[in-house]
């Protein structure tokens, strides 16, 4: 279940733009969960906003504008997570001379 912090996009996200938002983030690669649910929310008021603007003075158009670029961001940091997450572990011995 996904919950939305934006509670003036949350009633206009259907079942529809939900699925959308899911296979896009999906089809960007794989993200830890907690950077999945992120990506899958800020998508889902994407494609919402996208579908509902009337123009580029209205709220839609503003909040499109803003998720597009915490999207871009937040893919990102997602991506680098992703990479930390599957990076080797190194060990480190101190070495003394003698």
């Amino acid at each position: 279940m996904q919950t939305f912090t934006d509670e003036y996009l949350a009633s206009e996200v259907t079942t529809e733009r939900m699925i959308r938002a899911t296979k896009d983030v999906e089809s960007m690669g794989t993200f830890p969960h907690d950077w999945k649910s992120r990506l899958i929310e800020l998508r889902a008021y994407i494609v919402t906003c996208q579908e509902c603007t009337q123009g580029q003075d209205d709220l839609y158009y503003s909040k499109l504008k803003a998720y597009s670029k915490e999207f871009e961001n937040s893919v990102m940091m997602a991506r680098n997570a992703a990479s930390d997450e599957g990076a080797p572990l190194f060990l480190s011995v101190h070495l003394e001379r003698r």
